[in-house]
């Protein structure tokens, strides 16, 4: 479980990193990185106190995940006054598609699972349908035409290395 709580963390964070770039390449960053790392410190003692109340490992997987997702909301923030990034065109355009292709792979993911017993081919099945939905999903929901456009072509100049 522990482990789910850490890739979760990650993917919250991997979130807001362009704004932290955008943030970054501003120069303004004093105030910035003092709520970063406030919030950071503060993780250790969320990590503790969970841990304290008797959820173990998993406390310390949820504490991850809650001081990752409250970086990335001040990232964005700070983005906004900084940057003038919108919050909203973020929440729409870059949260809303990964969410669904995430949703819709992993309700994909589960379907072998409820349906099938314990063996390799389960793993394989699951593997194989989670990867194609999340594939397609993506194309659809999370590139916009310039980028599947330049997608395409990158795969035909790679192709055309290979097979001459």
């Amino acid at each position: 479980m522990i482990c789910r709580c850490v890739l979760l963390a990650l993917v919250c964070h991997k979130l807001g990193w362009g704004h932290h770039l955008a943030i970054l390449a501003k120069g303004k960053i004093v105030a910035y990185q003092m709520t970063l790392g406030v919030t950071g410190a503060c993780g250790l003692l969320v990590a503790w106190g969970l841990v304290h109340m008797g959820m173990g490992m998993f406390g310390i997987g949820l504490s991850f995940v809650l001081i990752y997702t409250i970086m990335t909301v001040e990232r964005v923030v700070f983005a906004q006054y900084i940057c003038g990034m919108s919050i909203r065109y973020w929440a729409l355009h870059i949260v809303s598609p990964l969410c669904l292709t995430m949703l819709c792979a992993m309700v994909a993911g589960v379907l072998p699972i409820v349906s099938m017993p314990p063996c390799f081919t389960r793993v394989c099945v699951t593997s194989a349908l989670s990867l194609f939905v999340l594939l397609g999903t993506s194309w659809r929901l999370v590139c916009n035409c310039e980028e599947r456009v330049f997608l395409v072509n990158g795969f035909k100049r790679i192709r055309g290395r290979l097979f001459g």
